[in-house]
């Protein structure tokens, strides 16, 4: 009994650990984006698996510290990014399926490497809006408003290249989100056209058709909002819909796409 119970009790520690540390994968994975070792590794071909020190030497530095170095390669490794094989004493690093998502010379917006240096940004992480998730139950604030007094799309505004990384984000749900939409959704089949708006630039269909005080020109078309409604109050997004029912012809369909909680969701 008394061992069962400090088994138990190991096992619920680490689990712990794990929460308290959780932030520690995605500032160890963008240090990895920084230095561009997916695509290091990727660039040596679609199999390779590259030592440290293979590694290193196409850093841009002769001075670089591999033992930093190590510690980020085996912590992604553990975490399921990098995959590590053991050749004579030599440790190799390889690209897992999930690391190819993290390419930073991906020019066709399908990498989430802009989501990561988003969601690590110093306006993101400094005064993290996830620090006020308890005023925000105590006083029903909004927990970025809190952070910065102005919602994240002012933040865009005054800093162009924080607009650009929110713009690239956006461009992989753009891009994976349609692609899903269209194979599954036979609701298109006989329109002449598509408007994806509201997320990223277009990147679907080249309109850049992507702000909501736009008033967009319909003919025998649908009109796509993908992930918009979820980020506005209930007063936004009756304006929101209220400027797509205005411009509407009689045949127009408004399709949104949004995820929708279960009871089955954590």
């Amino acid at each position: 009994m008394g061992a069962q119970h400090h088994e138990n009790f190991h096992a619920q520690t680490q689990e712990a650990f794990e929460t308290v540390f959780s932030f520690v994968t995605t500032l160890v994975l963008k240090s990895a984006l920084l230095l561009e070792i997916p695509d290091i590794i990727a660039r040596e071909g679609p199999n390779a698996s590259l030592s440290v020190t293979e590694i290193a030497a196409h850093l841009p530095t002769k001075n670089g510290h591999l033992d930093y170095l190590t510690r980020i390669l085996r912590y992604l490794s553990s975490r399921g990014i990098f995959l590590r094989s053991r050749v004579g004493d030599v440790d190799r690093y390889a690209l897992s399926s999930s690391a190819k998502l993290f390419f930073v010379e991906e020019k066709n917006h399908l990498s989430l490497v802009p989501l990561a240096l988003l969601e690590t940004r110093d306006v993101m992480m400094a005064r993290w809006a996830w620090h006020h998730l308890h005023e925000c139950v105590l006083q029903g604030c909004h927990p970025f408003l809190k952070a910065h007094g102005r919602d994240i799309y002012s933040c865009g505004k005054d800093d162009p290249q924080f607009n650009n990384v929110i713009n690239d984000c956006m461009g992989f749900f753009t891009i994976t989100g349609i692609d899903q939409i269209v194979n599954c959704y036979e609701g298109f089949k006989e329109l002449q056209s598509i408007v994806d708006v509201g997320v990223g630039e277009g990147e679907r269909n080249g309109t850049g058709a992507n702000r909501e005080s736009e008033e967009y020109e319909m003919g025998n078309s649908d009109l796509v909002k993908q992930k918009v409604l979820f980020d506005w109050d209930d007063e936004s997004c009756m304006k929101i819909l209220g400027k797509c029912y205005k411009t509407f012809p009689e045949s127009g369909r408004l399709i949104l796409v949004e995820e929708a909680a279960t009871d089955e969701m954590n």
